[in-house]
């Protein structure tokens, strides 16, 4: 996973749940045109073109999942 990807969910996670370590799984679709395995030699890096703009998405999506999630907590224990 890209490290600028890991970071937002850490980051993220850890403003709603200070107490424990979180688990990502991560499955992205990409146009083939949007990629590059060829930096690196290994191939074990992915270099997304548009990583900017994924990590934007990624990050408000992560915002309003953690949200609801705070939500549902708040109402089931008044």
């Amino acid at each position: 996973m890209p490290k600028k990807m890991k970071a937002v969910f850490n980051e993220l996670y850890k403003q709603y749940n200070t107490s424990m370590s979180p688990i990502l799984i991560l499955s992205l679709y990409v146009d083939d045109d949007n990629y590059d395995i060829n930096a690196s030699p290994d191939k074990r890096e992915v270099f997304l073109k548009n990583e900017k703009e994924v990590i934007d998405e990624l990050r408000t999506h992560l915002e309003h999942f953690f949200e609801d999630i705070q939500r549902v907590k708040a109402y089931e224990h008044p």
